[in-house]
């Protein structure tokens, strides 16, 4: 399916500027039968914006200059991705907002969120080398993919082990 360039792009508030996607829920009503519905939405990092929400990849995080890791396919899709995949672990963990959390109710952080900038053992974003590699493009990843892709997906908070892991 190819989408016609002629149609804009659908802009949210606050994407690029606050939020690179989220997951949220409809509120009861009588279209939904008095119930909720946990969604996500994830916006297009690739033509919108690249350099912040093209994280872990983006050159600037919130107009500061950032170490970057080196995309393994390209900074859009891969920024996609990464934000995809943070979004879906929190609708299914935390759908509603009053599931899983860590911290204060006012001031929580979910799965992910505890997470956010641990992408491989040991790995903190100043010391990026003890992430794996890809040896022949440089590019940085933490799973792979079907065919030959490589993504980098984010850890996820485990409270059994009181540590960021990829979850199996």
């Amino acid at each position: 399916m190819e989408l016609d360039s002629q149609i804009p792009d659908v802009f949210v508030e606050g994407f690029c500027q606050d939020v690179c996607g989220q997951h949220l829920y409809t509120y009861p009503t009588i279209e939904t039968n008095w119930k909720r519905f946990p969604y996500t939405w994830v916006g297009n990092v690739e033509s919108q914006c690249p350099t912040v929400c093209g994280r872990p990849y983006a050159k600037f995080e919130y107009g500061a200059p950032t170490q970057t890791l080196k995309d393994p396919n390209d900074v859009g899709m891969d920024g996609l991705i990464f934000t995809l995949a943070n979004v879906l672990v929190g609708v299914v963990t935390n759908p509603f907002r009053n599931a899983y959390y860590r911290g204060d109710a006012s001031a929580t952080e979910e799965a992910v969120g505890v997470c956010m900038d641990r992408h491989g053992l040991g790995f903190c974003p100043a010391y990026p080398h003890n992430i794996l590699k890809d040896n022949k493009t440089g590019a940085n990843f933490n799973v792979h993919g079907i065919q030959t892709y490589k993504f980098l997906v984010p850890f996820i908070w485990n409270p059994q082990t009181l540590s960021c892991a990829i979850q199996p």
